[in-house]
């Protein structure tokens, strides 16, 4: 999903190095998923935003959010119907409505630690509660 979208000031160019970080991780498809471009940011050791602009200047789109929110070829979200239906671990529905309605990805990941879930889990729950994900450290939302 490209990140023109958002409110983050795009950057007037790609970051070279930050560039021929995501060039190395595109998958087949020429999109970079959430999951590579948190890894170049680490690997770079720059902001995670700076990888997501930079995805961006060069065109590059996002995929496979690891909340399971955009980026799914072919669905609209990264979970089955069925798994969409799966029961909330003990706990987890009353965190997610402590968050409020609008939690940011970081405090979503915390609980899919917290609970022993996969974050691809937490973000099914969070949908299924009707919250609206916020703060993607990359940009994309």
């Amino acid at each position: 999903m490209p990140l023109d979208r958002t409110k983050a000031p795009p950057v007037a160019r790609a970051d070279r190095r930050v560039g021929a970080a995501i060039r190395a991780r595109l998958s087949e498809d020429g999109r970079l998923t959430c999951a590579a471009a948190f890894d170049a940011a680490r690997t770079e050791n720059v902001p995670p935003r700076l990888v997501g602009q930079t995805a961006d200047a060069l065109g590059v789109r996002l995929s496979r959010c690891q909340l399971g929110l955009f980026g799914y070829p072919g669905k609209s979200k990264g979970w089955t119907a069925d798994e969409a239906e799966a029961p909330f671990p003990a706990g987890c529905e009353a965190a997610l409505r402590s968050l409020g309605g609008s939690p940011a990805c970081p405090e979503l990941w915390a609980l899919a630690e917290a609970f022993a879930a996969s974050r691809l889990q937490v973000g099914r729950f969070a949908d299924r509660l009707g919250l609206k994900v916020v703060g993607c450290p990359l940009g994309a939302f």
